[in-house]
Order: structure tokens, then sequence, then C-alpha cells
């Protein structure tokens, strides 16, 4: 059997660094992502390569150790310990390719798992196959929010996702505009393993030990912590979540100068409140926010560099040569392109 897959990448339109904490986030899946082709075998190893890794991860059927130091293969070995916890030691070749960039904020990672456990035949309903991708991301060592990959699993062409994490619930928000989604790296690349990430999410359970769950809490409860990081932290949650059911009501009227300062909101919350972003992306955020029909820019993803997301008329954006960047639209989440039998015809 060999079964071809693709799950996209994800841009928060609005909404990061609030899944964790039980608000609100409004995502979009992407048109690049990661290919997985998977060919069975009955020789209880699982070999697989990637065009981004130099190393090929081999596992076997009674030997799941890897390096510690790599992090995709301790994802690939998590995500095979998941499956055989409950089914079959998933034997043959998985090769990955991928046309999102590696730690720009655009989920590759999500994105890499989920293309794998699709292409080895995981078959879960949403909710149970973002929360295996995020339990295979803690195996590497990383502790995420299932924002990415539900984004990836529910995505859709022309609209985005509406999620409320406070009751794990979401709902599709039609994107009615002509305007253009352009994605920016800043040239600035980062791990969430290595940055303050660990450190922003305890911030906000020690907040919501003050004042209870942050999704649900309002500015007059924030202003009672009296410690001032844990303030800021607990504020970007609960105006993050107005804004984005807010954002969402613009995109779907088609008001795009209320959808942009909305974003230029969002990313002054992450900026000032929040702390994550750095100097080149706020460097870059001003840039594009001064140019000839530009509504709207913010970093997306969970910052300390990557990538920003621009909101704009159909415009060329003057940008520093060099400077990768992507034009983006709604798309059709994770699926199988190719599920072909042994002994079919080819």
């Amino acid at each position: 059997m060999t079964r071809e897959v693709f799950a996209p990448g994800r841009v928060t339109i609005l909404g990061d660094h609030t899944d964790y904490a039980g608000g609100s986030s409004l995502a979009i899946a992407l048109d690049l992502g990661t290919t997985a082709r998977f060919e069975a075998s009955d020789a209880g190893v699982l070999s697989v390569t990637s065009e981004q890794s130099p190393n090929p991860v081999v596992l076997q059927a009674h030997d799941l150790s890897v390096p510690q130091h790599d992090s995709f293969a301790r994802m690939i070995a998590g995500l095979v310990l998941e499956m055989t916890q409950s089914g079959p030691f998933p034997s043959g070749e998985l090769h990955l390719r991928s046309s999102l960039p590696l730690g720009a904020g655009l989920s590759s990672s999500a994105s890499l798992l989920v293309a794998c456990a699709l292409a080895l035949g995981v078959d879960l309903p949403p909710l149970e196959f973002a929360m295996l991708v995020q339990r295979c991301e803690s195996h590497a060592g990383q502790e995420v929010g299932l924002l990415d990959p539900l984004s990836i699993v529910l995505g859709q062409a022309s609209t985005g996702v509406h999620f409320n994490f406070a009751d794990l619930s979401w709902s599709l928000a039609p994107i009615n505009h002509a305007g253009i989604f352009t994605v920016v790296h800043s040239g600035v690349t980062r791990s969430l393993a290595t940055s303050d990430y660990a450190i922003r999410r305890s911030q906000c359970q020690d907040a919501a030990q003050l004042i209870g769950p942050l999704g649900s809490a309002t500015l007059s409860d924030v202003a009672t912590i009296d410690n001032t990081i844990l303030r800021r932290r607990a504020r970007h949650v609960v105006t993050e979540t107005q804004r984005v059911s807010a954002c969402a009501d613009a995109l779907e009227g088609g008001d795009l100068t209320l959808a942009g300062a909305l974003m230029n909101e969002s990313h002054a919350s992450l900026r000032d409140d929040f702390d994550v972003s750095c100097r080149e992306v706020n460097q870059l955020v001003d840039s594009l926010n001064s140019q000839q029909g530009v509504y709207g820019v913010r970093m997306t993803g969970a910052g300390f560099g990557g990538c920003v997301v621009v909101l704009s008329d159909e415009v060329d954006l003057d940008l520093t040569p060099g400077t990768a960047s992507w034009r983006v639209r709604p798309s059709s989440g994770a699926r199988v392109t190719s599920n072909k039998v042994f002994g079919e015809p080819r």
C-alpha cells in the first residue's frame, strides 16, 4: 500500500498565545505545507527521510530509541509510540518534503506531524487528532497548544476557523473581501524549545491561578493582579480574545480597515504586554504599515522572530531584496491525495 498526503501550514490572523490560556484565535490553513508519502512493508522497520533533514530516522518495532538532541527524530518516535499503544507498528518507508520555512511561525512542526500521522494511517476525529499531535510535540520537549494542529486539520478554502479554547469549540469564519494576505519573513528563525515560550505559558497559568481562566476574565479582573508581569500577560489574553471576535466579524463583512486596525492592536499587545516580538520583527511591521494600500500587520505564531502577516489591497509590497514572502489564501486542511493498494494498476 502506498499513501500520499498533504498537511498545510497555518497563519494566525489574530489570537496568538491564547490557545493554551483558554482564549480565542482566528487562523487559516495555508497553501504551503508538508507532503508525506508512505510505502508500507512487512520488514518491521520504519525509515523516515526528509528533504529538510540530512539524517534519516530509522525505528524498529522493538526499539524506538533516538538521539535526544534530534527533535525531528523525537517527534517521529513519539508518534510511533502513540500509535503502537493501540495498533500495529507502521512498517515501511516514509518520505517527507515541505514548502514551509522552518522556525518561521507557520506551524512547520505541526504540519510535519499531521502529515506523518495521516500518511501512517491515523484516523481520528479532529480534536483527538490534534491532541495526538500535541502529545508528539511534547515528546520533543515542546509543550504547545492546540491551535496549530486544529487549524491544519480543520482548514477550508475561502474561510478562516474561529476557535474558542475555553470549551474547545470552533466555527467557520467566512472571509469576504478583496484584500490580500501576505506572509513576510523577518529573517530571524527560532525554536520554541529554546525560546521563552514555556515561560510565557507558565506565566499565564500563574495569572489564571489568581483570577480564574483568562479566556473568560475581564479587564477589571486583570487590574486586581499586583504582579506587573503577570498583569501584562493576562491583559494580552483578555484583549486579544476580544479582538478575535471583532476581527472575524470585520473580515466576514469586508471591513478591511477595521480588520487591519485590530491586527495592529494585536501586534502592539504581543510586543508590549506579552514580550514575544523582537527588534527585527517590529521594524518590519513598521516598514510595511507605512506603505500604501496596507491595512494592518502583525507577527504571526509564537514570536521571538519568524514571520509577520500583512493585510493589504492588491499591491506590490516594497521589500528589501532577498526577503522571503508568500501571498497566501485560506486553503483546505490535511488530506489524503493518493491511496494505492499493492497490485493496483499504476
